[in-house]
């Protein structure tokens, strides 16, 4: 993190700005406002130990929808994305679905001061050759195996996008089917311990108009058409591209656990 001094009455960030990094305040005290037809609007206050901009954090394509100014002479920590990355790659495997569940929930509901998400070029975007599907082009997406180890378990699967997201994880192949992973829709049979297909191990979502897969923090990761997401890789997510996709549950050359999702 890097501290940065803002005088009083200077802006931390602008409205309609792409967002680069979030801000957690050390002294002083912060305004967030927007403009409206009858000129600014105020939204919040905050304080020491607290952060704005923070839905920044976790998206590639983030503009402010809002702005923030500072109303006495504040210090604060700039963080990035990236950063927060990389703690999340050190965190305990447990904790990273919950961050993640959390952090997927604040984004639905927009926070405490909605941000928009537009396809604003950012150095960790998808890569050139895939375009990713905007959810409104598609009615429904197939999940369905693709290898005999996830034939085994997994049954194919029709769900429409309005009724995303779709979570997949995995089970010891000795328990009890009763004792499955109540939250997800699709449960493989894994190797293990510990298991190459993690309890909760992705999802496939809808954000900004698109639909991606979400690594839940899985023990080996996710690769998606050759991309590799998940602890250690630098992306939790990755977009799905119209027709077929190759989702690979564990490291590619080792995991035998494929799935074919078609948009």
């Amino acid at each position: 993190m890097a501290e940065k001094h803002i005088p009083a009455g200077e802006l931390l960030f602008r409205e309609g700005d792409a967002a680069a990094s979030a801000f957690v305040i050390q002294q002083g005290t912060v305004e967030v406002f927007r403009r409206g037809n009858a000129g600014e609007e105020a939204i919040s206050q905050h304080g020491a130990g607290e952060i704005v901009g923070e839905m920044a954090l976790f998206d590639d394509f983030t503009v402010h929808t809002t702005s923030a100014r500072a109303t006495s002479d504040v210090t604060v920590d700039a963080i990035t994305g990236d950063e927060v990355q990389g703690e999340l790659n050190n965190c305990p495997p447990r904790l990273v679905p919950i961050v993640m569940s959390i952090f997927m929930r604040l984004k639905a509901t927009g926070g405490n001061y909605p941000v928009s998400h537009t396809a604003a070029p950012a150095p960790r975007a998808a890569k050139p050759d895939i375009t990713p599907v905007l959810g409104e082009d598609v009615e429904k997406v197939i999940i369905s195996p693709d290898s005999a180890e996830a034939s085994a378990t997994a049954k194919k699967s029709e769900i429409a996008v309005s009724h995303l997201p779709f979570r997949i994880g995995g089970f010891h192949k000795d328990l009890d089917v009763s004792k499955l992973a109540k939250g997800n829709h699709m449960n493989i049979a894994s190797e293990g311990p510990p298991l190459r297909v993690s309890v909760n191990h992705c999802e496939i979502i809808q954000q900004d108009g698109n639909l991606y897969v979400l690594d839940l923090g899985s023990r080996y990761g996710t690769v998606v058409n050759g991309r590799a997401i998940g602890r250690g890789k630098g992306f939790y997510k990755a977009p799905l591209q119209k027709g077929e996709n190759t989702v690979i549950l564990g490291e590619k050359k080792t995991s035998p656990y494929k799935l074919k999702v078609i948009c």
